[in-house]
């Protein structure tokens, strides 16, 4: 069960009757405890215990099929859950999956989460699988979640003929509480995911109609932290990195080697600080390939270690103005004149260091900052005469982000702020601001949440710099039917420019969108958890015109069999599109017309828990000149409880849809009806040795073909005329990714690496083009740029 399926499990329940709310005291440990899973010292049997556990699925609300009792003990350093999870068919029925920390699978999984400052917030949440294969969560804003996050604690578990038992032992530090000498009350929950039968549960269930999830947590009580222990770590990271064969027109083959360190420093009760010298930035897995043939950025998820951590304390609802990747992001080549050669350049702006400050309080109050600075990146050229230059591609740069937010009550809610800044060096530097306050407000029934943000930005050089605000606000109500109601408003002026801190697909917006769903939970002949939907947005920009209108429906249901099956059934209705023809930036955008434009999807998936498992996708789309058809097909094999096969395939096939293909200089935008046919195919095979070492191969193979007929070009009265291309109406893009990685986990917090990554990319214009078969062929004859590379983290 992936993150995002739990989060949207955990969002539902059943209603549950009127009952006092459950707490669990936690026990004094005494003496030093072993973590081997068995829960065989006394102290366990004499410690109170949570029972009674709920389904989610495939009954939410009613009682656990298969009994779970967990137990808590503290002592001066850490805190210890142990559970006893019973299942009766014994270790045949346990599914215990071994594969490396930090992936999910469908395995017998026992979690915890826990809200040490016991305002309905933010948790920390840690799972084990029956192997013993850890996870572990940040849990913030009530029913958000970011898995990037990474702690060190310890696991053990033990199978048996009964079912399965296991200890977590977690340092205090990690969990970061105040410091008294009296009983602390904290929040906690405990949940349960069995495959064979198929079954979750937890300790708690959000009723249904109510929003949130941590806010419902039970107390945790008599826990006595008189003085926490402050986080101390210091770890080392170095990688040796050799190019072996190269796309690059110089030559760049070679080794290069680089060294950089982390340290934690905890300050005062609940306050740390980060540092890092020369973060590591050594990635072992790439980023999926796309072909981005529209006017907004490809958004790739963050994977650098320092990032990552922490990275919630700069989340803010509706808009995203931190985007991390930003910092010592990737760089374009040099335009050269002719005749001039590119000799050396870097891939990527050169981080030199990074910190950041996180700290809470106990009446509610988080803050968190975070700075870092980048070196000027260079490139060595050489004239045609032969001389050598060195031309500046970026200036050095300084980032820093701060947000501060106290908590409202203990139901969640909450107010904030976030200010970022930006800027380059040098006189005529760019420089970029961003200011915001947030919110969200629960009702007393929990049946009403009200989240909202309003931000400002200020960017541009020091001498031309453009101001603009945003705004967004959602307001979500479930009835007592239940239905659930979500009405969504953003506005955007046309000047709102965060993006030199955040990611912001398009500015100059006014939006609205409105969602009403149920779901009925109970079970009838071979169906179970209905849902049906129906939703409908709208999106003008501020000169009037309208840019999307869409109306859509939705019907889904489960099978007894956890089999699943949906239909969404919608329209775009007749609306204008002020971005296709690459003309925002004049002062007078030109237009694109669009008309309206049914489309369906129809997705299935099998039981996820399954030896193999299928699950897919197909869309239909109707355009001007012909339809858009889809289909996607993801594909699991899981022979043995080491090995893991994915298979994903997806096909599009576009027969006429309208689209830029060029814009002469001078001259009007032409456009064309396009078709276009993609194929992309990837395989990752995962094999476990053990849960602290395992393989991984990633490879993905794209190939791409798309080719222009009749030809228009846009007037200055915003007409289309009949036009000839001035250059190729055939294209095709090509690329085969491979990425093989070896991790041993060779002490607590220390892992090593060794990583083999090929790269290759072909694109032609002109000419007939290559069929899709093809194009995957020719990948293997074309230049690469092949890699290996050693790294170390070592975690002192």
């Amino acid at each position: 069960m992936n993150v995002r399926a739990l989060a949207a499990l955990l969002a539902a329940a059943s209603p549950l009757s009127a009952a006092p709310t459950p707490s669990l005291a936690a026990t004094r440990l005494e003496e030093p405890l072993t973590v081997d899973g068995r829960l065989d010292e006394a102290v366990w049997t004499h410690a109170a215990a949570a029972s009674g556990f709920r389904q989610w699925s495939p009954n939410r609300g009613e009682p656990a099929r298969l009994e779970t009792r967990v137990r808590v003990l503290f002592d001066d350093a850490y805190l210890y859950v142990g559970a006893s999870l019973e299942n009766p068919g014994g270790p045949a029925a346990i599914a215990a999956r071994v594969h490396r920390r930090d992936r999910d699978s469908y395995s017998d999984w026992f979690g915890v989460s826990i809200d040490v400052e016991g305002r309905g917030r933010n948790a920390r949440m840690f799972r084990v699988n029956a192997a013993n294969a850890q996870r572990d969560l940040l849990q913030f804003e009530e029913a958000a979640d970011d898995d990037t996050w990474d702690a060190v604690w310890d696991s053990a578990t033990s199978i048996g003929a009964s079912g399965w038992s296991i200890e977590i032992r977690i340092p205090l530090e990690v969990l970061r509480p105040k410091a008294s000498p009296a009983p602390q009350r904290w929040r906690i929950y405990f949940y349960r995911e069995n495959q064979s039968p198929y079954e979750v549960t937890g300790w708690m269930v959000v009723p249904r109609g109510a929003q949130g999830f941590v806010s419902h947590f039970y107390p945790l009580e008599e826990v006595v932290v008189a003085k926490p222990p402050r986080r101390r770590d210091l770890s080392a990271h170095a990688s040796a990195r050799s190019k072996v064969r190269t796309v690059e027109p110089y030559d760049d083959l070679g080794a290069t080697f680089r060294a950089g360190a982390d340290a934690s420093l905890g300050v005062g009760a609940t306050g740390q600080l980060d540092v890092s010298l020369l973060p590591d930035f050594g990635h072992v897995e790439v980023d999926r390939q796309v072909l981005n043939l529209s006017t907004t950025e490809t958004f790739f998820p963050e994977k650098r270690p320092f990032f990552t951590e922490g990275a919630d304390a700069f989340t803010l609802p509706g808009l995203q103005l931190f985007y991390s990747r930003r910092i010592g992001h990737a760089l374009a080549p040099p335009a050269v004149a002719d005749g001039t050669v590119v000799l050396e350049r870097p891939l990527n702006v050169d981080l030199l260091g990074a910190a950041r400050y996180s700290r809470h309080s106990d009446d509610g109050w988080r803050m968190a900052a975070l700075g870092a600075v980048t070196r000027r990146a260079e490139a060595e050229l050489r004239d045609r005469d032969g001389r050598i230059e060195t031309a500046t591609l970026e200036e050095a740069q300084g980032y820093g982000v701060a947000r501060v937010s106290r908590a409202l009550g203990e139901r969640g809610g909450y107010v904030g702020a976030f200010v970022g800044w930006t800027g380059q060096r040098g006189a005529t530097g760019r420089e970029a601001q961003v200011a915001a306050v947030d919110g969200s407000y629960r009702s007393a029934s929990r049946r009403t949440k009200l989240t909202g943000i309003l931000a400002g930005s200020i960017a541009g050089t020091r001498e031309d710099a453009e101001r603009g605000w945003g705004a967004d606000l959602e307001l979500v109500h479930t009835f007592r039917t239940p239905w659930t109601a979500t009405v969504h408003l953003t506005e955007l002026s046309p000047q709102f420019d965060p993006n030199d801190l955040g990611y912001l697909a398009r500015p100059d917006v006014r939006q609205g969108w409105v969602d009403v769903r149920r779901q009925w939970d109970r079970t009838a002949g071979v169906f179970r958890n209905w849902e049906v939907a129906f939703g409908g947005m709208v999106r003008r920009d501020h000169a009037g015109h309208t840019l999307t209108r869409e109306v859509e429906a939705t019907l889904g249901t489960q099978f007894t069999n956890d089999w699943r099956v949906s239909a969404i059934a919608g329209a775009y209705l007749s609306a204008d599109d002020d971005q296709e023809l690459r003309t925002f930036g004049q002062e007078r955008k030109l237009i694109l017309r669009r008309p309206d434009r049914p489309f369906a999807i129809l997705s299935f998936g099998t039981a996820p828990q399954a030896a193999w498992s299928v699950s897919g996708e197909a869309r239909w789309d109707s355009w001007e000149g012909g339809p858009t058809n889809e289909l996607a097909v993801a594909q699991a094999v899981r022979p043995s409880s080491r090995l893991e096969v994915e298979l994903e395939t997806s096909y599009q096939r576009a027969s006429g849809e309208e689209r830029w293909l060029e814009t002469p200089t001078p001259g009007a935008p032409v456009v064309g009806l396009r078709a276009l046919r993609q194929l992309d195919q990837s395989i990752r095979i995962s094999f476990a040795v053990s849960t602290r070492a395992t393989v991984q191969l990633f490879s993905q193979w794209r190939a791409a073909r798309w080719s222009f007929r009749e030809t228009r070009a846009w007037n200055d009265a915003g007409s289309r005329v009949a036009a000839a291309a001035a250059g190729p109406t055939t294209f095709s893009d090509r690329t085969w990714a491979l990425n093989l990685i070896g991790q041993w986990q060779f002490r607590r917090g220390s892992t090593a690496y060794l990583v083999y990554t090929k790269g290759t990319a072909a694109n032609e214009s002109g000419g007939a083009g290559l069929g899709l078969s093809d194009d995957l062929a020719s990948l293997h004859h074309v230049p690469s740029q092949d890699v290996v590379q050693a790294k170390v983290s070592w975690r002192f």
